[in-house]
């Protein structure tokens, strides 16, 4: 079996096509994982680096220069380059997954930026002045009362624990199973959209396995031969399945409440939970320009 220098050799001297090649260079990197780095990664990761060198090795091959090193030095370096950005987008991934609960579990605290629906990002700065013990009004920052912050917990009901209800209870004066209760009427009023939050997940993981599984095939199979065609095309249904549900998946990632849910188990008026959680959005912007110096002179 030729070496990965030999392939590029006859790349170079026009004996075989540039995307033949390439393929002959990934099937041997596929079936040589030890010497790239690839033997000590899991399946999942190991077939995402395969893909991405699938796509770009036509590039590589015409970025290379034998005046530097020989070939295979060259896509040990590319290789490298392509986990250590692998790592980072993993570890990046698990934080933003991860972001939200640890910071409902270590501050006791919710944004209201991101629950009162405005679309934008956790704001820590205005926490503070939604759950600050004495819930002062200082250098332009509006205090909230009692069911601002009530509305605001609930819009995160489903990351509500003993100790943050606990608090909570302290903050409105409502009782601990008051605030209890709201949290299960709501969560049954949203069961059916977690039902189909859940199933989206599992549909999601179905296509992108079934997705590796066939891109780990065709890598084992001749490129002329009917069968490689065949689940080539299943390989390109089931990425573009994939991305359609990654995409339907992120948009329904941040499942709460809606308004007139929160309104009906509190018994109040749908303007009245509208007004509350525009009048925490400021609150939310006046301590953004408290901590920024940008107060009132």
């Amino acid at each position: 079996m030729e070496n990965i220098n030999e392939i590029y050799a006859r790349i170079s001297r026009n004996e075989i096509p540039l995307d033949d090649g390439a393929r002959k260079i990934v099937a041997w990197i596929y079936n040589n994982p030890a010497l790239f780095g690839l033997s000590y990664i899991d399946s999942d990761f190991k077939s995402d680096i395969i893909l991405k060198l699938l796509e770009r090795m036509p590039k590589y091959i015409a970025n290379y220069s034998d005046s530097k090193s020989v070939f295979s030095t060259y896509l040990i370096t590319v290789i490298s380059n392509l986990l250590k950005t692998g790592y980072r987008e993993r570890f990046r991934q698990r934080a933003h997954e991860s972001s939200i609960m640890y910071y409902l579990n270590e501050t006791g605290a919710f944004s209201p930026a991101v629950l009162a629906d405005s679309g934008t990002g956790w704001e820590s700065s205005g926490t503070y002045a939604a759950f600050g013990a004495e819930n002062e009004s200082e250098g332009g920052c509006k205090k909230l009362k009692p069911k601002h912050i009530l509305i605001l917990a609930l819009k995160a009901c489903r990351y509500l624990d003993e100790k943050q209800i606990r608090r909570i209870a302290q903050l409105t004066g409502h009782s601990e199973s008051d605030i209890a209760g709201y949290k299960y009427r709501l969560e049954k009023s949203m069961q059916k959209r977690l039902e189909q939050y859940e199933e989206l997940k599992q549909r999601l993981n179905s296509s992108y396995m079934l997705k590796n599984r066939c891109f780990l095939q065709l890598m084992t199979l001749p490129p002329d031969s009917a069968l490689f065609k065949r689940i080539a095309k299943n390989y390109t249904f089931y990425t573009q399945s994939w991305k359609n549900r990654l995409r339907l998946y992120a948009q329904a990632g941040r499942l709460r409440p809606t308004n007139v849910e929160i309104a009906k188990v509190l018994n109040m008026k749908l303007y009245q939970v509208y007004q509350a959680l525009r009048y925490m959005r400021e609150a939310a912007r006046g301590g953004e320009r408290k901590e920024a110096g940008g107060g009132p002179l």
